[in-house]
């Protein structure tokens, strides 16, 4: 009797050993994940080829649509990707030309980085509905470079989806050299799209306060032409 109650109590601690054993046991899993992109965009629009002229409306498309990845997620989970539209100087690659200056109405440059470009967005506009409305970029009236990113206003936004490519439309109102500009002989009629609602100089700045002034007046061209430019950001606002 003595020993079949040994054996029955080292089978019971034998089991209780077990289950301690297992209580203590670990398992590893491997969690990953691949992110990309979920636009893709081209990385450079030259507006007017090798030289575009004082006045000059021109015209340039920038094809925003879904990465080749977001196309072929697996599985599909997201179908739309929501952006907005912002710009920001070029940043210098080498020692510029000139600092940065400002023009009409007189003001001061804000203290910041040199850059290899003159600021354009007193003379870019974007439209989202291929011509049909434009919205500038800007600052307003100037050339004088800001400090930093800069999102015009209205904000410019719009939507692309896994099947469906988007476009932004970016024109280019080209500034007047001031040493080259005679406001009593400038003509009125400018070759700009009719339903561009575009801004000129306001009353203050220029004697004639026409609204066919040009969208800038350029104290900085230099007169061989001087190449001006901008940093579009297109930002993912939203994934759904």
């Amino acid at each position: 009797m003595k020993k079949v109650i040994l054996i029955v109590v080292a089978l019971m601690m034998v089991a209780s050993g077990v289950a301690a054993v297992s209580a203590y046991e670990a398992h590893v899993v491997n969690v990953t994940a691949h992110v990309e992109n979920a636009l893709d965009t081209p990385a450079a629009l030259v507006i007017g080829g090798s030289a575009a002229f004082p006045e000059e409306w021109v015209e340039g498309t920038i094809t925003i649509e879904a990465s080749t990845s977001f196309k072929n997620q697996s599985p599909a989970r997201r179908t739309e990707i929501d952006y907005k539209v912002c710009a920001k100087p070029k940043p210098a690659d080498t020692a510029p030309t000139h600092p940065p200056a400002p023009i009409f109405p007189a003001t001061t440059p804000p203290a910041g980085p040199a850059h290899d470009y003159i600021w354009a967005g007193g003379f870019t506009y974007v439209s989202v509905d291929t011509g049909a409305s434009w919205i500038h970029i800007g600052p307003a009236f100037d050339e004088v470079t800001p400090a930093g990113p800069f999102c015009p206003s209205p904000n410019v936004t719009g939507t692309v989806t896994s099947s469906t490519a988007g476009s932004l439309l970016v024109g280019m109102d080209m500034p007047v050299f001031t040493a080259y500009y005679v406001w009593q002989t400038d003509v009125p009629d400018k070759p700009r799209p009719p339903e561009a609602d575009l801004v000129g100089p306001p009353d203050t700045t220029l004697p004639s306060g026409n609204a066919d002034d040009p969208s800038v007046i350029s104290a900085l061209g230099l007169p061989g032409g001087d190449d001006y430019g901008l940093d579009l950001i297109i930002q993912v606002t939203d994934i759904r």
